[in-house]
């Protein structure tokens, strides 16, 4: 098995929808961390959540997963997640925006193992 060190970093013009933090794969992933910064000048409430592939034992049933929920993320705010989180193949890690028309940039960093 080998690990792959990923960074990905984005720029997203919200609106109230759903945006992959990490895509999906078919293979198992080690989160190391993420941000969340909002550059606009309104403020935003957001969810996390892992959306499972419903294949592994783990995910039996294919239901979400809330990480984060009604997180608010004031203006000119960032939010930082440093613990690991594990995503089995094709699962993946999903931002849910619930209010706010913001400007927000994600970061990223992963171990991809294959």
């Amino acid at each position: 098995m080998a690990d792959t060190l990923v960074s990905k970093f984005q720029t997203i013009a919200t609106s109230t929808s759903t945006y992959d933090i990490f895509d999906e794969g078919n293979f198992v992933t080690t989160i190391l961390s993420w941000t969340i910064c909002n550059t606009d000048t309104d403020d935003c409430v957001f969810e996390v959540y892992i959306d499972p592939s419903g294949t592994a034992t783990e995910d039996a049933g294919g239901t979400n997963s809330y990480i984060y929920s009604s997180q608010s993320l004031p203006s000119g705010s960032t939010f930082e997640h440093t613990d690991k989180i594990i995503l089995h193949a094709n699962d993946g890690l999903k931002l849910g925006m619930l209010s706010g028309d913001s400007s927000i940039s994600i970061s990223s960093t992963s171990l991809k193992q294959t």
